[in-house]
């Protein structure tokens, strides 16, 4: 068995300012797996606030979180979104004053050019009535 933990703190931060920020980037060699992801605003008023997913700094392809947060709520996603190499993770915030920490597991051993299989042309038709 590994002794790798099977879970990690993938980032934790303050943000003191508004903006787009890069928080996760998966390194070369690895697949992350974000599983859990908690935003606490505690600025004044309200702050729209959205978390992504984007493939090689390209332009978002996965919303993970996108809501108008009040001072003093918190919130939390919990899903398994993988992530392959140079996938980045991003947050996004219309004022300053939100906490958050993404947790998930690190799989070592993906190989950076790993191509997924084909999808199927068709779909098979659903087996239950």
């Amino acid at each position: 068995m590994s002794a790798e933990p099977r879970s990690v703190v993938l980032q934790a931060h303050r943000l003191n300012a508004a903006g787009v920020f890069s928080v996760v980037t998966c390194p070369p060699g690895i697949t992350l797996i974000a599983k859990t992801i908690l935003v606490y605003f505690f600025g004044a008023g309200t702050c729209d606030v959205m978390v992504h997913t984007a493939r090689n700094n390209g332009p978002p392809n996965a919303a993970l979180l996108k809501k108008t947060m009040q001072s003093g709520e918190v919130d939390f996603v919990n899903t398994w979104h993988v992530m392959m190499p140079a996938d980045n993770i991003f947050i996004s915030t219309s004022v300053a004053g939100v906490d958050f920490w993404i947790s998930g597991t690190s799989l070592r051993g993906v190989d950076t050019d790993y191509t997924p299989p084909p999808l199927p042309a068709v779909m098979p038709a659903a087996e239950w009535t």
